[in-house]
């Protein structure tokens, strides 16, 4: 069975004093429930786990302290009684909205936020986690009150931030943070913390400029054949990068971290059979000569240790999952350095990053008359509009050439 414990925790806020939050355990794995509320430590009673009278609101906090403690406790004992298996965020679950009906519930968006971060971190989802937190840290640059609350953003505040984030960030930033806060809002309002006449983003909307789409990097033909130009014999230290960008291209666009941990037992015959990170979609796929050559490169690789993965991503056995997600964001960040360097060195007037493969895979299927169903269904998309943001426009010759055919 869940236990918990009420407690202090060790990050204190801006003013010094430390939020109270709940800490839930189930068998070996723990999860923190924020509340309102933060005190200095000198003004909690580890021993009764409440705030001590000197504080000016003891009394008020403790009683909802009790309160939350009761329902928290009520919501364990009723997963319990249903004799199913239940896990860290199916308790949570319960809480809020057992909580969302007795209208208890009070939180600062930040405190909202930071429970969001380590939720993520949680599942293990290390990059979201690493971008929500960024998003927190944006909105407070902007708003330095710590205890802000949900009611006080309302449209006014939505366009005075988004005029902060305009003199530092680019339209795509601002459009991610602005998504953030409003994806946060509303996970505010289904778990009991936010009242949805509250909502800002009703008369608010995400500009159309936010919402314009960042140049399609997809190379020609001919800068596809000048990237293949490249001599590794001349500048060995990137010929991992040069051979896994061909890799990604020659079979289909797989973005960098499905390759990072791609493993020998996904490699059936001359097909490849991997699922994909992001979506879950399962892909079988049939290896070129090209990318059986490269495969077969790696085959005689010499690392520090064996280990199932294909490419010299992740060299060690043993790592846990922030120290694998760690990893292969190092590796990425060098992977598209020296993506840069290729790009030089063959005189492509191109920033190449990890994503150019996918987007070049796409076009060339295009360029030679594949269907953009057919590319949709191959790439794994969710549907055809997916697809089209993946294709660089026809160059202006080949939108001549098509008006010169009217009759």
């Amino acid at each position: 069975m869940a236990t918990t414990q009420l407690m202090l925790r060790n990050k204190p806020k801006a003013d010094g004093s430390l939020p109270i939050v709940f800490k839930v355990y189930l068998g070996n794995k723990s999860k923190i429930l924020t509340t309102p509320f933060s005190v200095q430590e000198n003004q909690w009673d580890a021993k009764n786990k409440k705030v001590k009278s000197s504080h000016g609101k003891a009394r008020e906090i403790n009683e909802t302290l009790k309160k939350l403690d009761t329902r928290l406790n009520e919501a364990i004992i009723e997963l319990e009684s249903e004799e199913l298996d239940y896990n860290l965020n199916d308790i949570v679950t319960k809480f809020l909205t057992q909580s969302a009906g007795n209208k208890i519930k009070s939180t600062s968006v930040k405190d909202f936020f930071q429970q969001r971060v380590d939720s993520l971190d949680e599942l293990t989802r290390f990059g979201y986690a690493k971008a929500i937190k960024e998003s927190m840290q944006a909105l407070f640059r902007f708003d330095k009150n710590e205890d802000l609350r949900f009611k006080d953003i309302d449209f006014e505040y939505l366009v005075k931030y988004e005029n902060f984030l305009a003199k530092t960030c680019n339209n795509a930033t601002i459009r991610i943070r602005m998504t953030d806060l409003r994806t946060l809002f509303n996970l505010a309002i289904r778990s009991g913390y936010a009242k949805k006449e509250d909502y800002p983003f009703k008369s608010y909307s995400i500009q159309k400029r936010l919402k314009m789409q960042s140049r399609k990097i997809a190379l020609s033909t001919e800068q596809f054949a000048m990237f293949k130009s490249f001599d590794c014999g001349k500048f060995p230290k990137y010929t991992d990068t040069y051979k896994m960008f061909l890799f990604s291209y020659y079979v289909g666009g797989m973005n960098f971290k499905d390759m990072a941990f791609l493993e020998w037992n996904s490699i059936k015959g001359d097909r490849l059979h991997y699922t994909r990170s992001k979506t879950g979609r399962d892909f079988n796929v049939p290896l070129r000569a090209e990318a059986l050559e490269i495969l077969e490169y790696y085959r005689s690789y010499v690392r520090p240790e064996a280990t199932k993965y294909i490419f010299p991503v992740i060299l060690k056995n043993g790592l846990v999952d922030k120290q694998l997600h760690g990893r292969y964001r190092r590796c990425l960040r060098i992977f598209n350095s020296g993506l840069k360097f290729i790009a030089e060195q063959t005189g492509i007037d191109e920033d190449i990053t990890s994503y150019v493969s996918r987007h070049s895979f796409a076009t060339h299927l295009k360029f030679n008359n594949v269907s953009s169903d057919v590319i949709s269904q191959v790439m794994g998309h969710s549907s055809v509009a997916v697809t089209n943001s993946y294709l660089k426009d026809f160059e202006d010759d080949i939108i001549d050439d098509a008006f010169s055919k009217l009759a």
